[in-house]
């Protein structure tokens, strides 16, 4: 695993959001960096992204799958 300047603060504002709104809230939400292309921009965009949805207690929006989809 490649890890940038950012990645431990990363996963603690990960569990920070989870912590505010729930254990699967980042489910169904669009992605904030990519895992195999690791980028310190896309982390410190992502960091900043978490932490205003946690200040401002508004979570992520989420995608809903069309119903009668079946995954």
């Amino acid at each position: 695993m490649v890890k940038t300047v950012f990645t431990d603060e990363l996963n603690k504002t990960y569990e920070l959001y989870e912590k505010k709104f729930g254990k699967t809230s980042l489910q169904n939400t669009e992605p904030l960096v990519d895992p195999l292309n690791p980028n310190p921009e896309a982390d410190r965009l992502a960091i900043q992204r978490l932490k205003q949805a946690i200040s401002s207690g508004v979570p992520l929006p989420r995608n809903v799958p069309p119903e009668g989809i079946i995954y």
